[in-house]
């Protein structure tokens, strides 16, 4: 047996030369070879002992090699003992030799050693999956890569981005190592037909990324950078709110990004060529240990089909931002700059531009025209132009819109006219402050209907069927963390009279189930043109009344305190048709007085009375019944007057609101509504 270099550093070099000099000249049975450490290019080895048996005479030997720790610590890996033996063997191209080799980290692999006149190549074989590692004359290493798993550059990228978790897929290459003193370059080709990775938040991600990548992966001291170009072919793409459904036709790709550590991720270019659905280029500083993960940005892009663009990558940005079932169409140009966190600007120009909405809210018809928007102090100019729009159903006219924009809020620079309803809408002013960091959207408004027609209104919300017009104005009104509420009330002109609504106030307007509160006051309404537009039989007068605490969810009432009753008598003829009073008791559940009163319900038509009054608390469904006042053992709904005299009195003091409904329904459908 022979010893050599027990506890020395050895070049790799000179190990593998000694290795192959000892191996051709020495006759021995044994030989062994000790060393504390041993450096080739960018891999270190440990605790060496390598042994060889070459029996005497023999074609062939055997090696062994055992080392404490095998560590590349520029590219980030390190396997513990690692155990590697083979049958050493001698062709015309110099020698070889292949076998298992196992190590802590290392999955089960084959390891394979060629020496020739000039430098070791070592090849690594796993489940299908070859690595190949060489070296050339100018003391780089050639890394030949075929069907290699992506989970196998974890350690490589692990410095520069900790937040990876996880790679996936198979990645094919020809790559070129070049070490330095102070760092490393790799360089040269790299693709895959199923490429993922995962962060450790789930904010960035890749699943089944196809792509052909020229690649230049650059770490000198603290600095990370990398610049490629790739073509990507199919896939899934997430970035923050991102996402992205890749075509299967080309997608071209440029970029340049370098990370210092403990510094943000600074995108210097990057250029995006989808030519059918998104053509951009941007910049921008990206940490992924923050909690906004975009810390600047600075964008331009061109989209010549939104509809296609939306589909491929912006459904699920819109779906964030509460624009989830909306369907874009036409063209647009748009630019982003976002220099720091807080500040924004926003430059958009439209092209027949359209928007439906999948559940209803809103669209839009053939916008043109500039939208600007910043938070910057200094103003910038809007011109907006569309030929038809809709608001939950309600369709609305073709508009101009003049805007202005500073400190985050997009205003009108003019009264703003929408003919809507077959009247007209106008906001005199009107704000919107889009969500920006903690801050949720707002909304600031004034609104004047003038001449609106009640029947499409009571079509669109189901309401029963009638004409007539609504007029009224809100002064003030404002959106904000999802509440829709109103100063100062509108007020309605209706039947020759007044509908005050107070504290309105309207939860998730654009959402799922709107919540709509308000007070209500009702002031010397014509009970005729009303009760006969409503087909309720004839009542003449007037109506005072309130509705106090309504609260309707997705527009149905699901609870509220109503009293209803005449007015102070102000000279007006008061009567009450028998069809009317028949109404009204089917309504209470209740009766008249007595058998002669049923009688004369058949001798007259009409009957004076001097009050008329019902009322209703409706709460989880169910309706506790009122009227002017107690009277034996039911509630006072008409008191009578003069001859002939005819008293409605309700028995019934709690009503299924549904069982209401049906009566209300029955007691009306015989006659239109029609308002004066």
């Amino acid at each position: 047996m022979l010893s050599s270099m027990r506890r020395t550093v050895v070049p790799g070099k000179l190990m593998f030369g000694l290795l192959v000099l000892l191996a051709g000249t020495v006759d021995a049975s044994v030989l062994r070879l000790r060393a504390e450490r041993i450096a080739a290019g960018p891999l270190q080895v440990e605790a060496l002992q390598l042994d060889l048996h070459w029996p005497a005479a023999a074609t062939q030997g055997r090696l062994r090699l055992d080392a404490g720790a095998l560590r590349a610590p520029e590219l980030g890996y390190a396997f513990d003992r690692l155990h590697w033996e083979c049958p050493l063997q001698r062709d015309a191209d110099g020698w070889r030799c292949d076998g298992p080799v196992r190590a802590a980290g290392l999955p089960a692999a084959r390891l394979s050693l060629r020496l020739g006149n000039g430098d070791p190549q070592l090849g690594l074989q796993h489940a299908g999956a070859t690595l190949r590692l060489s070296r050339d004359a100018d003391g780089r290493w050639p890394i030949a890569a075929e069907h290699l798993p992506a989970g196998w550059l974890l350690p490589l990228l692990d410095r520069a981005w900790p937040a990876l978790t996880a790679l996936d897929g198979p990645l094919d290459g020809e790559l070129r190592f070049d070490p330095a003193d102070d760092g490393w370059r790799i360089a040269g080709t790299l693709g895959s037909t199923a490429f993922g990775l995962d962060s450790d938040d789930g904010r960035v991600a890749t699943a089944g990324l196809g792509f052909a990548a020229r690649l230049d992966v650059r770490r000198r001291a603290d600095t990370f950078a990398i610049d490629t170009t790739a073509t990507l072919r199919g896939g899934e793409l997430l970035l923050g709110p991102l996402y992205s459904a890749l075509p299967s036709s080309p997608v071209g790709l440029e970029l340049r990004v370098t990370q210092s550590d403990a510094a943000p991720w600074r995108i210097e270019r990057l250029h995006w060529s989808d030519p059918a659905a998104l053509v951009a280029t941007a910049s921008a500083t990206v940490d992924p240990a923050a909690e906004s993960l975009l810390q600047s940005l600075s964008f331009d892009a061109r989209v010549p089909d939104l509809a296609l663009a939306h589909a491929r990558y912006l459904e699920a940005l819109l779906g964030s931002l509460g624009g989830g079932g909306i369907a874009p169409r036409g063209a647009l140009a748009l630019r982003i700059e976002h220099p720091q966190r807080g500040r924004w600007s926003i430059d958009a120009t439209l092209q027949q531009l359209g928007i439906d909405d999948a559940r209803g809210r809103f669209a839009l018809a053939d916008a043109e025209g500039r939208l600007r928007w910043t938070t910057e102090s200094a103003v910038q100019s809007s011109d907006l132009r569309w030929s038809a729009a809709s608001l939950h159903g309600i369709a609305i006219g073709d508009a101009h819109l003049a805007l202005a924009s500073n400190d985050g809020w997009l205003r009108s620079s003019a009264p703003i006219r929408l003919a809507a309803l077959g009247g007209q809408v106008e906001l005199p002013r009107f704000g919107w402050r889009p969500p920006l960091g903690e801050r949720s959207l707002e909304l600031d408004l004034g609104l004047s209907l003038r001449r609106l027609d009640l029947a499409r209104l009571a079509e669109r919300f189901g309401w029963p069927p009638f004409t007539g017009e609504l007029s009224g104005d809100m002064p003030a009104a404002r959106y904000e963390d999802g509440l829709l509420s109103f100063d100062g009330g509108l007020q309605v002109a209706v039947f020759d009279g007044r509908v005050d609504v107070q504290a309105l106030r309207l939860e998730r307007p654009f959402g799922v189930a709107p919540r709509l509160e308000a007070d209500i006051a009702i002031e010397r309404v014509d009970l005729q043109p009303m009760t006969a537009a409503f087909g309720f039989g004839e009542i003449t007068g007037r109506l005072d009344g309130r509705i106090a605490g309504l609260r309707m969810i997705d527009w149905s009432p699901v609870a509220f305190d109503a009293a209803l009753q005449s007015s102070p008598r102000g000279g007006e003829r008061r009567r009450i048709s028998a069809r009317a009073v028949d109404d009204l008791t089917r309504i209470g559940g209740g009766g008249i007085v007595g058998g002669l009163q049923k009688q004369m319900l058949k001798m007259f038509d009409t009957f004076a009375y001097s009050r008329i009054g019902l009322a209703c608390t409706l709460r989880n469904e169910v309706c506790r019944m009122g009227g002017l006042e107690p009277h034996n053992g039911g509630y006072l709904i008409v008191d009578g007057a003069g001859l002939p005299r005819i008293t409605v009195i309700g028995h019934q003091r709690q009503v299924d609101w549904p069982v209401l409904i049906a009566r209300l329904r029955a007691a009306t459908a015989a006659g239109a509504v029609r308002l004066q």
